[in-house]
């Protein structure tokens, strides 16, 4: 452990000592993420670490994808997620597994955000019963292990380790390098990467009517029941290619797969027919990331650029549509 401790330091990285819980195990650790331990200081604040983390963001301006596998019900969230990024963009990431079977991709980019959550699955009942079984274990009362259970709403699948955060490193005990090195890649391979993981994700939070909502606090009945029809009958696909949009195919979950106009990707959206969401996970659409949105809400974004004080105009054309 100690040549990798020097290694990264010589180099100009910052890491520091964790503990066996991944805890760190020096105070005041933030300090190192842009002026990294020196050298001769590191044999006493590592002397009883039980591994290493490396620092992200800092004047390396590092981000990791942190793959968590124990949450995947497919086996095979790694494989397609590889399959989806490539072979010349895979190769310019660094590749760790980690102790708890998942994958760390390391890179190097001008452009650096905090941590994401990228893709997430909901809960499934076991899990939601588990949770419940662990209130009730810790003595909490029936109420409020039930409602910490309804809450419990999902798992991390991906997310990024970026500016303040830090992961776990080989030769740290169950930590593995699979291949590569840190090198650094663009900003359009950033979003590029970014994009690709979104795609993954399985959960949004329930679909918000949101201009409906807003029709209702001043009752208005045509425009109300305009507006709930519309969001009820209108053929949503239909709508997205009057702007543009283009139906790309249907993924195994049984979401209608959408592509932006002048997109390089396979896909920029999901079309759920069971609750008719529609939701975007790609970048420069006018449509907020991971925001499920209901058929007024979609024409509202894509004719008026989502101005809410747009609403007399959207209601004439849903007229004129025939809702």
């Amino acid at each position: 452990m100690t040549q990798t401790i020097i290694k990264y330091l010589n180099k100009g990285y910052s890491i520091i000592p964790v503990t066996k819980d991944k805890n760190p195990a020096i105070d005041s650790w933030g300090k190192y993420i842009y002026n990294p331990i020196p050298v001769d200081k590191a044999q006493v604040l590592f002397e009883n670490a039980d591994g290493i983390a490396l620092l992200m963001g800092g004047k390396k301006k590092l981000t990791t994808i942190d793959i968590d596998l124990k949450y995947d019900l497919t086996g095979t969230l790694f494989d397609r997620l590889k399959k989806e990024i490539g072979s010349k963009l895979l190769s310019k990431l660094c590749c760790h597994s980690t102790r708890n079977k998942g994958y760390h991709l390391i890179f190097s980019c001008e452009k650096i955000d905090g941590n994401q959550k990228l893709a997430m699955r909901p809960c499934t009942k076991e899990e939601k019963l588990k949770t419940l079984q662990e209130g009730l274990d810790k003595g909490l009362d029936i109420d409020v292990a039930l409602s910490s259970s309804l809450a419990d709403a999902c798992r991390v699948l991906i997310e990024t380790r970026g500016e303040g955060g830090f992961i776990v490193i080989p030769p740290s005990k169950g930590y593995k390098h699979i291949y590569g090195k840190i090198q650094e890649i663009s900003k359009q391979e950033y979003d590029t990467l970014m994009e690709i993981c979104r795609s993954f994700n399985l959960y949004t939070p329930a679909v918000k009517n949101y201009q409906l909502s807003r029709a209702l606090r001043n009752p208005n009945p045509d425009k109300v029941n305009s507006f709930k029809n519309f969001n009820e009958n209108c053929d949503v696909l239909k709508l997205l290619a009057s702007f543009g949009w283009e139906e790309v195919g249907t993924n195994s979950d049984g979401f209608v797969m959408i592509k932006r106009p002048n997109a390089s990707s396979k896909h920029s959206a999901y079309f759920n027919p069971v609750d008719r969401a529609f939701w975007v996970f790609s970048t420069s659409s006018g449509f907020e990331i991971q925001k499920r949105y209901s058929a007024v809400d979609i024409l509202l974004v894509l004719k008026y650029n989502n101005d809410g004080d747009k609403l007399n105009e959207l209601l004439n054309d849903i007229k004129e549509m025939g809702y």
